[in-house]
């Protein structure tokens, strides 16, 4: 995933209009080397044109297989409008005969209010089914993951789908950030489930910041959100 150095750039990423975010500053460090799937209206139709020829780059493929990735990236699209989801990066491909393969890692807020948000919670709604592991993120909050493996694909050819997931409460708030992965296949997935655990323990919060417009000077790689609509990112 080395794409070799690059100079640092900012750049401003806009959050769908709908999607959920609390109004208080919060950083985390994000996937710089995937491909960031930006679902605003008013641009996610440009944008997945611009994937699709980004990850053809240099070699001919048939226009088929060009048809179905961006029906692959419509459909993410459409399914983060519909969740409310944040933020969406992926590395798309095309494998099996047409078939599309895409790792996923998606960022979405959830608020519990009127009730605060806390690892208790999160254990008694997961702590039955999944096989919870604790950790703790640089700033030393605690929070929550747990792996899974489902099936995807037709009725006639199921195959496994390997999903990764975080989620990391905000002491003294009802908000809880959730991060988000899939694979398609074993060996994407524990690159993925690295990439979700990176984002989780890189999160800091500032709940005292709520209502205040103060973004600073990001360090490369991190977003840094105040909660507006626009926020700074910077690339390595």
């Amino acid at each position: 995933m080395d794409d070799g150095p690059e100079s640092p750039e900012e750049v401003a990423l806009d959050f769908h209009p709908q999607a959920v975010r609390p109004n208080f500053l919060w950083t985390a460090k994000l996937p710089t080397h995937w491909a960031f799937l930006d679902t605003h209206p008013s641009r996610w139709k440009r944008q997945l044109d611009r994937i699709v020829e980004e990850y053809f780059a240099g070699r001919r493929a048939p226009a088929a297989e060009r048809r179905i990735l961006l029906r692959h990236l419509e459909q993410l699209v459409q399914g983060a409008q519909n969740q409310k989801v944040l933020f969406t990066f992926l590395m798309p491909g095309v494998v099996r005969e047409g078939e599309v393969s895409a790792c996923t890692v998606f960022l979405r807020w959830q608020n519990s209010s009127p009730t605060l948000a806390s690892l208790r919670d999160l254990e008694a709604t997961f702590g039955p089914s999944k096989e919870l592991v604790h950790y703790r993120t640089g700033a030393g909050d605690p929070y929550v993951a747990f792996s899974e493996t489902g099936k995807t694909g037709p009725l006639t050819d199921r195959r496994p789908i390997f999903h990764h997931q975080a989620f990391v409460p905000i002491p003294t708030t009802t908000w809880t950030l959730a991060v988000a992965g899939s694979a398609p296949t074993e060996e994407t997935s524990q690159h993925v489930r690295d990439v979700v655990l990176r984002i989780a323990n890189s999160i800091r919060a500032y709940p005292e910041t709520t209502g205040q417009r103060i973004l600073g000077d990001p360090e490369s790689g991190e977003l840094r959100s105040d909660g507006t609509s626009a926020v700074r990112y910077v690339s390595p």
